[in-house]
């Protein structure tokens, strides 16, 4: 009898061993993976990870995980070896464990980096089938053998590209106890082994390229909240803070006059041309010793009083022609025995004309002044356009700027929040599992997050104080009572920009083009004017008169005289002159045509360098909106390795050195999710700011924000009143 229950009992006490021996294995096998799962991998390191990865993506092959630089595990098999995947489970050797191994096809080698994956065995095997409509793979369904190539279509693998990433593998419990080896026979018949970033989500399905058109960030609805509880929140937006410039600020009001100013010099310019009246009038008396008869007839002193009066209107014509009308009157009377009659009344109505025949003559040289001061004023125009323009961006960058220093100020409190919490939970656990150490790393931690916070207020403040001086609206000059409020979320769609209309709209509207177009033709004018001063001065003079004269002070019979008495006199000439050398002309001349030579060469270097800015300026958009992209997906890559490092931390006993390691990573890993958010909302700043930028060097920013301007007048002065134009609705 006992003879034969000896085999049953040697069997069941083998059983017995070897389960206990498989639990034993199992547990420490289970230490050691989450000891290494706490290691990260160095910069280059994963510099390195990425790199091969991106490379193994665009060539459409399976994107390898870093292995160390021991010996690859074989995969045993009766036929030809394939491309398969092979993940080392508990029981295999420890330098494999956590790898991911090539096959002899594979002609990417694998990355001679470390990674230690903790394994989390979950026993519902999750399947994701692939769709027609499905979004492109992380990582490609590895290649199968041609006798397996009829089956259907299997379930994808995929994995994380960042090494640096906590890893989760899901696998079915009936494959828990073995290691898992694909084999080419039964690939089709294998349930699905899915990586993910997260221990406690799948792995989205959506497009990680793309962030979705609906998507708010945690921290929008509460910028628009008020963060003081004793000031007065005040709602602003950019087109209200636009408005308020255009209306209120000095700086606006102070370019707005510039215009006007050299309007001025137009009518200064023309006034050359206007009727200008004259009057002259002398009364003189004489009493000299004289030295020969004929000059009295007798009397030793020639003794006269002469009374002069003369009045008209001079004009100067389009062509340079002097015209006069004069009309004279006079009294005279001395104690000559020869001046007869005595106490003599005169007048004389004379009408005389100069016209220049060569240097000075001609409508377009008389009237080249008009022409360089209407110039002259739409160069005003074009810089007052320029400032305004520039002022208007500032108010734009200024409004961003609040916007991103209060999404900051919230995400500093979040981030000091998660501190507080992990210290008043060691708080609690002082005495039973939590070291004196976390307990000082935490309340450091919270230290300094509070200090950072203080910082953050100051700044939104004084983002405040710089949008109430560029805007000057009363409204908001009530001083710290009033709290500026964004209500308006920066931009997230992608506008299409054509490189080529923006460079056509920058000709056609950039201030500084126009200003330097302008400069050149008034440089052309300068230089006729010029050309012109060299011909000599050839002039032709008329005049005609009439007169009259009576005695006895006869005044008014003289004047009648003028036009009863005689015939009227006239005298026609020329005046010519010519320097010999005629240096000064010439010199002026050559003058001009270097200055206009010189304002070309400025002309195509402002427009060459306007080119390279528009060029810039849409670069930057596109690339702000890549960027932004690219930090929305490193935001949610940190905010997962928060979220599984925030549950280990929570599970794990805190007594031993690996949990103070993990509560650093905790500490580090919120930091890195701080600043990830802080780049994100930078990056979604950067591009509102730089569509903004973009229409500024485009020169259409008056244009999209509907500036319009009106002329009145106050207190005698001209006036500019700025206004924007309210958007109009969409017609349906």
């Amino acid at each position: 009898m006992l003879t034969r229950r000896a085999p049953w009992t040697s069997f069941l006490l083998t059983v017995v061993t070897l389960v206990i021996a498989a639990a034993v294995l199992r547990a420490a096998w289970t230490i050691e993976v989450e000891l290494c799962g706490n290691t990260r991998p160095t910069t280059h390191q994963y510099n390195q990870a990425k790199q091969h990865a991106k490379l193994r993506a665009d060539d459409g092959d399976t994107i390898p995980l870093p292995q160390t630089a021991e010996p690859v595990p074989q995969v045993a098999s009766d036929q030809k070896r394939t491309s398969q995947t092979n993940l080392s489970h508990p029981g295999a050797d420890d330098s494999s464990r956590g790898e991911l191994p090539r096959s002899d096809q594979d002609p990417v080698p694998l990355l001679d980096q470390t990674l230690c994956l903790p394994v989390v065995v979950n026993p519902r095997p999750t399947v994701h089938e692939t769709a027609d409509t499905e979004a492109p793979p992380i990582r490609k369904t590895p290649a199968v053998h041609e006798s397996t190539s009829r089956r259907p279509r299997q379930p994808r693998v995929e994995a994380t590209l960042d090494p640096a990433l906590p890893v989760v593998l899901e696998v079915p419990r009936s494959t828990a106890a073995a290691s898992i080896a694909v084999d080419h026979e039964h690939v089709a018949d294998l349930p699905i082994i899915q990586v993910v970033a997260d221990a406690r989500a799948e792995a989205p399905r959506d497009d990680p390229e793309e962030m979705p058109g609906n998507y708010l960030p945690w921290w929008q609805q509460k910028i628009s909240s008020s963060f003081r509880g004793d000031s007065q929140p005040q709602p602003v937006s950019v087109d209200a803070l636009i408005l308020g410039a255009l209306r209120y600020s000095p700086r606006v009001r102070a370019v707005s006059n510039t215009p006007l100013i050299r309007e001025a010099a137009i009518t200064e310019a023309e006034a050359r041309f206007d009727w200008r009246s004259f009057m002259d009038s002398r009364f003189s008396a004489t009493s000299e010793p004289v030295g020969s008869t004929l000059t009295t007839g007798g009397p030793s002193r020639f003794r006269e009083q002469n009374w002069r009066y003369n009045a008209g209107v001079r004009r100067t014509t389009e062509t340079g022609g002097n015209f006069e009308v004069a009309q004279r009157i006079g009294y005279q009377d001395n104690n000559s025995v020869f001046f007869d009659p005595t106490q003599q009344g005169n007048a004389r109505l004379s009408l005389s004309f100069t016209q220049p025949l060569l240097n000075g003559s001609g409508r377009a040289y008389n009237q080249s002044l008009i022409v360089l001061a209407q110039i002259d004023a739409d160069m005003a125009s074009d810089e007052f356009s320029k400032l305004l323009q520039d002022h208007l961006l500032e108010v734009t960058r200024a409004y961003w700027e609040l916007y991103l220093q209060r999404a900051l100020l919230l995400q500093k409190q979040r981030l000091l929040a998660q501190a507080t919490a992990i210290h008043e939970r060691l708080e609690h656990r002082r005495g039973v599992d939590a070291l004196e150490s976390q307990i000082v790393r935490a309340k450091a931690a919270v230290a300094s997050r509070k200090a950072e916070i203080i910082r953050c207020e100051m700044t939104i403040r004084n983002s405040e104080s710089k949008l109430r001086v560029l805007v000057n609206d009363p409204a908001l000059l009530a001083g710290e009572q009033i709290e500026l409020v964004p209500s308006e979320s920066p931009a997230r769609d992608l506008i299409e920009i054509s490189l080529q209309d923006s460079l056509t709209a920058a000709l056609e509207h950039r201030p500084e083009i126009l200003q330097a177009a302008k400069n050149v033709r008034a440089a052309s004018v300068r230089l006729g004017i010029s050309e012109k001063e060299l011909l000599p001065a050839l002039d032709l003079i008329t005049e005609a008169y009439v007169s009259g004269l009576r005695g006895q002070s006869d005044i008014g019979g003289a004047l009648g005289d003028q036009f009863s008495e005689g015939q009227p006199s006239f005298s026609v000439g020329l005046v010519f002159e010519v320097p010999l050398h005629n240096r000064a002309a010439k010199a002026r001349r050559q003058q001009r045509r270097l200055e206009l030579q010189q304002l070309t060469y400025q002309l195509q270097q402002t427009t060459d360098t306007l080119r390279a800015e528009v060029e810039v300026a849409v670069r930057i958009v596109e690339t702000a909106f890549r960027e932004m992209h690219s930090k929305y997906r490193s935001m949610l890559a940190a905010d997962a390795e928060v979220n599984y490092l925030s549950e280990r931390w929570r599970v794990l006993p805190g007594e031993d050195q690996v949990a103070s390691f993990l509560l650093e990573d905790l500490l580090d890993a919120q930091q890195r999710q701080a600043t990830e958010e802080a780049d994100f909302v930078t990056a979604q700043v950067n591009y509102t700011v730089a569509l903004a930028e973009l229409k500024r060097a485009t020169g259409m920013l008056l244009e999209a924000e509907s500036v319009s301007s009106t002329r009145t007048c106050s207190d005698g002065l001209p006036q500019m009143i700025l206004d924007r134009q309210p958007a109009t609705a969409p017609s349906n």
